[in-house]
């Protein structure tokens, strides 16, 4: 198991007899901790996924319609794409309908240890995104959207884990979303075709 996902068992759940409970519940982030303490990130091949369902996860994560969505090896992205995407539009809309309410219902002690947490996290993802994905982009997307989908997978996580250790059964919607970003790369949603996004996976 992840060293830093045993450390978030520990934090959410001081009784060590109630801890394995909690991880079971917090299975879903496995990959994504194992990408981070391996600081390598395997996007899975383009096979590997169902317009259908990939769609669902987003509809349920972001009660919002996923109405199209385009596969794309990074190599792939046209320089206009760019400025065609709404580039935090999945972590906008996850903090809107998660994250601010969660950060009223945890205790503060709480809050600060998730935050630092997170942060350790999201450093060593950064590296794995950079070594495994961006690696393969053009240069026009080397300065911003790394950050960007930094800044929606946090928002991702700081929301199923806020909802996992208050026990919320909301943490259910978020689940698949999790397991996808572990999986591929959720860049964005078109400006011009709201609903459609775009995830970036392996060419085969």
């Amino acid at each position: 198991m992840s060293q830093r996902l045993a450390a978030l068992g520990a934090l959410l759940e001081p009784r060590p007899k109630h801890r394995a409970l909690l991880i079971r519940s917090l299975a879903p982030l496995a990959p994504l901790y194992a990408a981070a303490d391996a600081c390598e990130f395997r996007l899975a091949p383009m096979g590997a996924f169902d317009h259908g369902s990939v769609r669902m996860v987003i509809t349920a994560a972001t009660g919002r319609p996923a109405s199209g969505l385009l596969l794309l090896a990074p190599s792939k992205m046209a320089p206009a794409l760019r400025n065609i995407l709404r580039w935090r539009s999945l972590g906008d809309a996850l903090r809107e309908q998660f994250e601010a309410s969660l950060r009223a219902r945890l205790a503060p002690e709480l809050r600060a240890a998730l935050d630092a947490h997170l942060t350790d996290l999201e450093l060593a993802l950064a590296q794995a995104l950079i070594d495994g994905v961006w690696d393969d982009a053009p240069d026009a997307f080397l300065d911003g959207p790394p950050e960007d989908v930094l800044y929606c997978i946090r928002a991702a996580l700081w929301s199923f884990i806020g909802l996992t250790a208050l026990g919320d059964d909301d943490s259910r919607r978020l689940a698949p979303l999790i397991r996808l970003l572990a999986a591929g790369v959720l860049i964005g949603e078109s400006v011009e075709l709201p609903g459609t996004w775009v995830l970036l996976v392996a060419p085969h």
